[in-house]
């Protein structure tokens, strides 16, 4: 039996989501780009090939036509796959379990990917450029 307190204490979780975490206000696959495409509700957008979310690796253009939000926005369903992702993992770059991001990861390391990410600056040099200015 939950008391009073948990109760409580649950509802201003949901509640601190709802103000903090992003949403999802639309989904949907494009077939031209061959990406599911995932407006938030921060004004910015994911978008990413099926195959790089767990449990999409075969999917096709049918098995992706059918997509629902569910409410308020956290989740995202694809009834033929019965298959689910979760807006807030999504928007940090998240695809899958912890051993499927690794497993990921190690078939498709960085120099292959068709982008590069850049070294942040030392704090030396960042310390230079402050003293300079």
């Amino acid at each position: 039996m939950v008391t009073q307190l948990e109760h409580d204490e649950a509802v201003e979780r949901g509640n601190e989501a709802l103000r903090t975490q992003p949403r999802a206000i639309s989904a949907r696959y494009d077939a031209a780009s061959h990406r599911i495409v995932v407006e938030l509700n921060t004004g910015y957008s994911v978008s990413f090939p099926p195959e790089r979310a767990q449990g999409f690796e075969s999917a096709n253009s049918e098995s992706l036509s059918e997509v629902e939000i569910s409410f308020p926005g956290f989740g995202i369903h694809f009834p033929k796959l019965n298959a689910d992702l979760w807006v807030p993992a999504l928007a940090r770059g998240i695809f899958g379990s912890k051993r499927w991001e690794t497993a990921w990861l190690a078939a498709h390391p960085l120099e292959e990917l068709p982008f590069r990410v850049s070294e942040a600056p030392s704090e030396g040099r960042q310390n230079e450029a402050q003293t300079a200015a």
